[in-house]
C-alpha cells in the first residue's frame, strides 16, 4: 500500500513536469530551473509523508498481531465479521466469569428479595392480616375488661352485703345490750355517745349523764370487761372492774348518774365535764382489754 502511494506520487510529479514542459516551451532557462526545483521539493515532501504513513501502519499492524482481537484477520490484514451467540457454560468458565446461563447472582437475589419484602409490606393481604390481629386483640381486651368489671361488681356487692349484715348484727347486738342495762332510757337510741353530746350541747345535763353512763356500760360489755345481764345492778357491774384503772372512771360517772337518776338532784356542768374528759383514758384502757 505504501509503495503504491509513493509510485503514484512520482508519477504525478513526472506527469506534472511533462504538462509544464508542454505548456511552457519557449520559456527562459531560469524559469525552467525554478519549476524543476519546486517539483522536486513537492516530490520529496510527498515521499517523506509516505514514509511516515508507512511507519504508522507498520506499528498498528504489529500491535494488532501482538494482541488477540476477534474482529482482526492477521493473514488478510483486514477486519473480519465476528458472529455473536449465547455464551455456553464452558465459555463462561473459560473467561473466569461467575455468570451461568439461567441463573441469577446472589446480589440480584438479595436485592430482589429485599424489594419483595418491602413490596410485601404494602400487600393488601398483609394489611388484612394485621387488621384481623388488631381486631382480635381489641376484642380480647374488651372481654377481659368486661370480666374484670363484672368480678369487681360482684365483689362490691358481696362487700356491701357483708357490711349490711355486719351493721345489722351490730345493731341487734347493741339493741340487746341496751335492753340489758340496769335502767331504762327515756328515749332509746343506738348511738348513746352522740346522744350524750347533743343533750349536753342543748343544756340537758341530766339526760346527758344518763346517756354517758349507759354508753360506758355498753362499751365495757363489748370489750368483755363486764357482762350485762338482766337484773344486774350498777354496783355489780362496777365490782367486775375491781383492780382495773377503769374502776375509778366508771365509778365517777356512776355516782353522778345515781344522783340525777335516783336522787333527782341537779348536776353541776363541771361534774359532767370531768366525766366527759375521762373518755380518752376510758377508751385507752378498754382497748387494752380488747387486745388481750
Amino acid at each position: 500500500m505504501t509503495l503504491a502511494y509513493v509510485d503514484s506520487g512520482f508519477c504525478k510529479c513526472r506527469l506534472a513536469m511533462l504538462r509544464v514542459r508542454c505548456r511552457c516551451r519557449g520559456l527562459p532557462a531560469s524559469t525552467w530551473l525554478t519549476v524543476v526545483l519546486i517539483l522536486l521539493w513537492l516530490g520529496g515532501s510527498g515521499s517523506i509523508r509516505a514514509e511516515e504513513v508507512e511507519d504508522a501502519q507498520l506499528k498498528v499492524r504489529e500491535a494488532f498481531r501482538q494482541e488477540r482481537f476477534p474482529w482482526y484477520d492477521k493473514g488478510a490484514d483486514d477486519v473480519r465479521v465476528v458472529p455473536f451467540g449465547v455464551s455456553t457454560d464452558v465459555e463462561a468458565r473459560s473467561r473466569h466469569s461467575t455468570w451461568v446461563k439461567g441463573t441469577v447472582s446472589a446480589g440480584a437475589n438479595s436485592s430482589s428479595s429485599r424489594w419483595s419484602a418491602v413490596s410485601g409490606l404494602f400487600d393488601s393481604e398483609v394489611w388484612s392480616a394485621v387488621a384481623s390481629a388488631v381486631g382480635i386483640l381489641l376484642l380480647l381486651g374488651v372481654v377481659v375488661l368486661l370480666v374484670w368489671a363484672f368480678v369487681k361488681l360482684l365483689n362490691k356487692e358481696n362487700d356491701l352485703e357483708d357490711d349490711i349484715e355486719e351493721t345489722h348484727a351490730e345493731s341487734v347486738r347493741m339493741q340487746n345490750q341496751i335492753e340489758k342495762l340496769p335502767f331504762d332510757l327515756a328515749e332509746p337510741t343506738k348511738d348513746l355517745l352522740t346522744a350524750a353530746r347533743k343533750s349536753y350541747e342543748s343544756g340537758d345535763i341530766r339526760q346527758a349523764i344518763i346517756y354517758l353512763f349507759g354508753y360506758q356500760l355498753v362499751h365495757l360489755d363489748s370489750v368483755q370487761a363486764i357482762q350485762l345481764e338482766d337484773g344486774k345492778t350498777n354496783r355489780q357491774c362496777l365490782s367486775e372492774l375491781a383492780g382495773s384503772k377503769l374502776h375509778a372512771i366508771l365509778e365517777r360517772t356512776m355516782l353522778a348518774f345515781e344522783d340525777v337518776f335516783f336522787g333527782k338532784l341537779p348536776l353541776e356542768p363541771a361534774v359532767f365535764d370531768q366525766c366527759w374528759n375521762d373518755l380518752d383514758r376510758f377508751h385507752q384502757y378498754s382497748n387494752l382489754i380488747e387486745a388481750r
